[in-house]
């Protein structure tokens, strides 16, 4: 026996009729494909309320099958509370629609995502090419040290789970996405360190992000807090290295 459980925001009722669809047939067939990858599929759905992403998860292997059965909330809930947080607390991320779960005898099966689409936005990828790095470092790292004053400790913040948009001003407005795995009410150092391991290319980007910061947060031992976010760098590089080895 199948069960389907669905959660919408109630500012989208109207599209209770897609996520009903989505929800008993899959993605639609003609659907816009924006990602493909091992671990889910991402794509955009045109409605009379502009275009919705849909982010379908890979059914999981069997025990994650029980521990998402029984014992934790799912990616597709996680991303959904996570994101309608995140809005309260006045970061950007798109808005949250709904998500849908499936169970088979209490086994979880198939979930899916459902957001705003949104348009006109850039990886924080490959910076250092742009003219514009040294004041979107500075700007990132401001956005990390509100993040971490607010207890917020985002475990995927990597350059395609960061994206910006420039407004007509000019001005660049960061968004979070991918935002299942973080952590709320975090305020050990030791632990928001993390989020300097992987969002930039080189030693010297992650060395200068973090001497933005200190200057944002008002850090008065700079080095050493530098050190320490090279070190999360070094770390996370050499995890990488010795699993593409394996």
């Amino acid at each position: 026996m199948t069960v389907t459980t669905i959660h919408i925001n109630s500012v989208y009722d109207s599209l209770e009729p897609l996520v009903d669809s989505v929800a008993a047939n899959g993605l639609p067939a003609d659907a816009r494909m924006v990602y493909d990858g091992p671990r889910n599929t991402v794509v955009a759905v045109g409605t009379d309320e502009g275009d919705v992403s849909v982010k379908a998860y890979k059914v999981p292997i069997w025990i994650n099958k029980i521990a998402y059965g029984l014992l934790r909330p799912s990616k597709a809930s996680r991303a959904f509370n996570n994101a309608m947080r995140l809005l309260s607390m006045g970061f950007e991320t798109p808005e949250p629609i709904a998500y849908a779960e499936q169970r088979t005898f209490g086994m979880f099966g198939r979930s899916y995502y459902f957001c705003r689409h949104i348009n006109g936005v850039r990886e924080v990828r490959d910076i250092e090419r742009l003219p514009e790095c040294k004041t979107m470092l500075r700007e990132l790292a401001e956005l990390m040290v509100r993040l971490h004053k607010a207890g917020v400790l985002v475990k995927d913040f990597s350059p395609g789970n960061v994206l910006y948009r420039t407004d007509h001003e000019g001005k660049r407005h960061y968004m979070l996405v991918d935002i299942n795995r973080m952590r709320f009410d975090v305020h050990e150092r030791e632990e928001q360190m993390a989020m300097f391991a992987r969002l930039l290319n080189t030693e010297e980007l992650t060395a200068e992000l973090a001497r933005e910061y200190c200057r944002a947060s008002g850090i008065a031992e700079a080095e050493a807090f530098v050190a320490d976010a090279v070190k999360e760098y070094r770390a996370f590089w050499r995890r990488r290295k010795r699993k593409q080895a394996n």
